[in-house]
């Protein structure tokens, strides 16, 4: 009896002190509900003669609820659950320093071996930054003409841009005259070549009829 009411006093030591943390939070976000001072232990005490479970159970569902109701209203709350869900690292606290460093699985001799087979990268990159002090600035003089050429280059590709749209409206042009030469001295020649020939041939048809007729005629006459 006396371990099962220990329990229970202190379950509810701990829900009072999470609604007593609740409170701030609300006070904090929205700047209304009660202080520390207003929200003590001793104060969230129950007063009735309700079972202690049922009592835990109540406030629980209470605290979730109001927890629940303060992320729906604050903004703010929503961004950093978001983060959390996204970057849960964020808010952890870190390991101690006195934490043991993950072991490793290769032995001595393999890390020596790692070691000195890297060993020349630290030189090549030592002696490659040493080097990037040695280069020389380039003069101010140059930076100072090419900002100066720089409202000619503005001049040049807004004309070189026009030029291309020149080109552009020639080629259009091009295009519709050969267009138009091909209609008319391609297509109408054919069509006027066939038609004389038609019309060749209609004569040639008329001449060979008459000379039918004239050897016809002398024919008849002897």
């Amino acid at each position: 009896m006396a371990t099962a009411a220990a329990s229970d006093a202190l379950a509810l030591e701990t829900i009072a002190l999470l609604e007593s943390r609740l409170r701030r939070l609300q006070y904090l976000v929205t700047g209304q509900g009660g202080t520390e001072e207003q929200s003590t232990p001793a104060a969230a005490a129950p007063t009735t003669t309700t079972p202690p479970e049922k009592t835990v159970i109540a406030r629980v569902a209470q605290l979730e609820r109001e927890l629940d109701r303060l992320c729906t209203k604050s903004p703010a709350l929503q961004e950093i659950l978001q983060l959390d869900a996204r970057h849960p690292e964020w808010f952890r606290a870190p390991p101690p320093a006195d934490e043991a460093p993950p072991t490793t699985q290769l032995n001595a001799d393999e890390q020596l071996s790692v070691v000195r087979a890297s060993a020349t990268l630290f030189s090549t990159t030592s002696s490659q930054l040493s080097a990037v002090f040695d280069l020389a600035i380039p003069p101010a003089e140059s930076f100072a003409a090419l900002i100066d050429l720089q409202p000619r280059i503005e001049q040049w590709r807004a004309r070189q841009q026009k030029q291309a749209r020149e080109v552009a409206r020639l080629a259009q042009r091009s295009a519709a005259v050969l267009e138009r030469w091909y209609e008319v001295a391609v297509v109408g020649g054919g069509e006027c070549w066939a038609e004389w020939d038609g019309r060749v041939a209609r004569v040639e048809q008329a001449v060979r009829r008459a000379e039918n007729a004239k050897a016809r005629e002398h024919n008849t006459e002897r």
